[in-house]
């Protein structure tokens, strides 16, 4: 059963909209206060530095497994850590590279979810999975 889900809004907003209608009502917590999924990490870097910490302080204590999905492994490596005055976050290479990174958008995502239901009380999901856009790519907790 579906608890919790966030997306990153762009290109997505007109899918992210009818994806809210059909699911959010059924979710256990909200994405952002104002939308059950729409989350625009343009727009929350500092919940999103915290969230990549922890993120990566998860895959450190092999707390997260990956598929093996080739695509996936491939923009995780595409990935430039990035400091900032609250962390470090990730972003492409450039701004103008086509270097993908988005499966490690879709991993922060799924783990912010994940910590959210946590912090609301809700037992640890059994599963956290973050999915790709363009291919089988998957990522679990």
């Amino acid at each position: 059963r579906l608890q919790a889900m966030a997306s990153d809004v762009h290109p997505l907003d007109d899918l992210v909209t009818g994806w809210e209608a059909e699911f959010g009502e059924d979710l256990r917590v909200k994405a952002r206060p104002a939308s059950w999924l729409k989350y625009d990490m343009r727009q929350n870097r500092r919940e999103s530095t915290f969230a990549f910490e922890a993120l990566l302080s998860s895959i450190e204590q092999a707390g997260v497994k990956f598929s093996g999905d080739p695509m996936m492994r491939q923009h995780w490596l595409n990935a430039k850590i990035r400091p900032n005055p609250d962390g470090r976050l990730f972003g492409k290479e450039t701004k103008h590279s086509s270097r993908k990174v988005d499966i490690v958008a879709a991993s922060l995502l799924a783990h912010l979810a994940g910590m959210k239901l946590i912090a609301k009380g809700v037992d640890e999901p059994a599963t956290i999975q973050a999915h790709g856009w363009a291919s089988s790519e998957s990522w679990t907790r």
